[in-house]
Formats: C-alpha cells, structure tokens, sequence
C-alpha cells in the first residue's frame, strides 16, 4: 500500500485526530438510515438517549442532572418526567407489602 510522502501513513487510512465533524456527521447519517432508523442527529441521540436509558435504569433523577449539567433538578424532571412514570408504581408496590 502506498505511504503519504509527507506524513509517511498510508494511503487510505485516517487518524483520528483527521476525521472532520462533518464527515463523521454525514457518515453516521448514512449508516443510520441505511438501517432503517431515523436520523436524530448526535445531540438527540447520545444526551438524550443516555438520559432516558439512565432514568429507564433506575439512576435517580438527581444524578441523570448533574451528568446533563442542568442548573436544577426542575429542567431534568421537566424534559424527562414522563420516563420515570413507572417508578409510582415502585413506590405503591414497596408501601403495600409494608402494610
């Protein structure tokens, strides 16, 4: 395989300190849709994405803000309430075997 005659690597093989933001962009859009899958683009899909598994998790909402950087705990449970709806039933569920 032939070598860059100014870096020495070769020829087709990035670093990646080398990949631009706009071709791993497009790049994980095109391997997004060929799957089938809509593209919400990295924002959408890894913070919030790591936030709803987080709380589907059981990870209590206090720490899914300090990992998200919200200034309160109100912006978290705002965004993301409806994802831990399960957790009153948790709460009846552990009340009733008291009684």
């Amino acid at each position: 395989m032939a070598t860059h005659r100014r870096t020495g690597r070769r020829a087709g093989v990035r670093s990646v300190s080398h990949i631009g933001a706009d071709w791993l962009t497009r790049r994980a859009k095109s391997l997004v849709e060929g799957a089938g899958l809509p593209w919400v683009g990295f924002h959408a899909g890894l913070r919030h994405g790591w936030a709803t598994w987080a709380l589907e998790a059981g990870v209590p909402a206090k720490v899914v803000q300090e990992r998200l950087g919200h200034s309160s705990i109100a912006i978290t449970l705002d965004r993301y309430s409806h994802l831990i709806g399960g957790v009153d039933r948790d709460a009846a569920e552990k009340v009733a075997d008291v009684l």
